[in-house]
C-alpha cells in the first residue's frame, strides 16, 4: 500500500471515529441535562468526559475536512488568477500551513508530556475497591490486577483537581497534537498533489508544442 493511500485512510478513519464520538457526546449531554433538571443529580466525571469527547470531535476530523475542502476560505483572489497562478498560490498556502503546523506540533507535544509527568496518587485498586466489597475474593484480585495494568499504561499522569473527576488528563490534551499531526500529513499529500499536477501540466504543454 502506498504511503499516500495510508495517510488518506488514516485521516478517513479519524473522521469516522470523530463521527461516532459526536453521537456519544450528544447522548451524554442529553443524559446530563435530564439528570440535572429532572433528578437533581450530576456527575463531575461525566461532565469532564463531555469535554474529553468534545476535544476529540474538534481535532480528529480536521485533516479529513481539509482533504474535502470543507474549511472556510476567505478567498477573493481566485477570480483574478489563471489556472497556473492558482496552482502556485495553493502551493504557497500549503507550504505556509505546513510551517505553522510544525510550530504548533513542536509546542503542543511538551504540553502532553508535562501532563504525563504528574504522579497519580490514587491506589492501584481505586475503582475495584468501590465495585467489590470483598478484598480477599478472587474476583477482587482479578479486577485489581487488570486495573493496576491499566493504571500503569493509560490512567497515569495528571488527575482532575475536582473530587470525582477523571484521570489521564493527558488523553484530552493529546487530541490537539494528534489532530495537528494528521492535518500535517494531509497537508503534505496535498502539496505533493500540486507538484504532480504541475508536472503533468508541464508535460502536456511540452507535448502540445
Amino acid at each position: 500500500m502506498k504511503p499516500l493511500t495510508i495517510i488518506d485512510r488514516l485521516c478517513h478513519l479519524s473522521f469516522r471515529l470523530a463521527s461516532v464520538l459526536t453521537i456519544l457526546l450528544v447522548l451524554l449531554t442529553v443524559e446530563q441535562v435530564v439528570a440535572r433538571y429532572l433528578f437533581n443529580a450530576s456527575s463531575i466525571a461525566l461532565q469532564e468526559l463531555e469535554w474529553y469527547l468534545f476535544g476529540a470531535c474538534i481535532t480528529l476530523p480536521m485533516a479529513y475536512g481539509y482533504k474535502k475542502d470543507t474549511h472556510v476560505r476567505v478567498d477573493f483572489i481566485s477570480r483574478l488568477c489563471g489556472a497556473r497562478l492558482m496552482l502556485w498560490r495553493e502551493r504557497v498556502g500549503i507550504t505556509l500551513l505546513i510551517g505553522t503546523l510544525v510550530v504548533l506540533l513542536y509546542y503542543s507535544v511538551p504540553y502532553v508530556t508535562e501532563s504525563l509527568s504528574f504522579e497519580n496518587l490514587r491506589p492501584r485498586d481505586y475503582y475495584t475497591s468501590q465495585l467489590i466489597s470483598e478484598p480477599d475474593s478472587t474476583l477482587y484480585k482479578s479486577f485489581a490486577t487488570v486495573e493496576g495494568a491499566i493504571r500503569s499504561t493509560i490512567l497515569s499522569g495528571e488527575v482532575s483537581p475536582d473530587p470525582g473527576g477523571l484521570e489521564a488528563r493527558w488523553l484530552v490534551k493529546a487530541f490537539f497534537p494528534l489532530g495537528i499531526f494528521l492535518l500535517l500529513l494531509q497537508s503534505l499529500t496535498m502539496l505533493l498533489a500540486t507538484i504532480k499536477k504541475d508536472e503533468s501540466d508541464s508535460r502536456e504543454v511540452s507535448h502540445g508544442s
